[in-house]
């Protein structure tokens, strides 16, 4: 199997479960906004996660942070702290 192939059968495999059912969440929960995740988001937080390792905050919420001592512009600008929160 090409590379290719095998990449396209990954994603087809993590984008199925994604499609959740309808189900009745608190009002202020980050589920209301859900949406399915599309194929070019679905390496996203994967990648985030890795570059996490690189570049360590003290809490998750640090990294999409404005605070000139914390800002990491490369995490707020990939992808919001609520999307990545919801597919991870």
């Amino acid at each position: 199997m090409s590379d290719v192939l095998i990449r396209m059968q990954l994603i087809i495999l993590l984008l199925r479960p994604t499609h959740i059912q309808t189900i009745v969440f608190e009002p202020r929960s980050l589920m209301n906004s859900w949406q399915a995740v599309t194929s070019d988001e679905i390496f996203v937080p994967l990648d985030l996660v890795m570059l996490m390792g690189i570049v360590q905050q003290p809490t998750l919420k640090c990294y999409s942070s404005n605070a000139a001592i914390l800002e990491t512009l490369i995490f707020p600008q990939t992808m919001t702290q609520d999307r990545f929160e919801l597919i991870t």
